[in-house]
């Protein structure tokens, strides 16, 4: 019975540490622009987010333009828009591979 308690509480610990870990990379935001509310995720790839760097820098320096993925909500929560970058070089000319889906427009 002890044993399994011990276990139990290995795989729990474990489990809450690696969800500290993956929440160290995403970092929220939300606020106004241009008089429209602004969500915005920031996804650190290869990094973490710490929490004196979202307390004391703006939502634009919590990630890069290496790896990082932006994911923006124009007003309401959810993505309208998604800037992913990345050091890889692309084989079409433009911002996307040609075998990506031409964006669509929110009604």
């Amino acid at each position: 019975m002890r044993l399994a308690a011990r276990l139990i509480g290995g795989l729990l610990l474990a489990l809450a540490a690696s969800l500290a870990l993956a929440e160290s990379g995403v970092a929220n935001w939300h606020g106004s622009w241009e008089g429209l509310n602004l969500y915005v995720t920031v996804v650190a790839r290869g990094h973490s987010i710490t929490p004196a760097e979202r307390a004391g820098e703006p939502w634009w320096k919590w990630g890069n333009t290496t790896t990082d993925a932006y994911l923006f909500g124009f007003g309401r929560p959810g993505v309208d828009l998604v800037v992913s970058f990345s050091t890889e070089k692309l084989t079409a000319p433009g911002a996307w591979p040609s075998s990506r889906p031409a964006a669509s427009t929110r009604d």
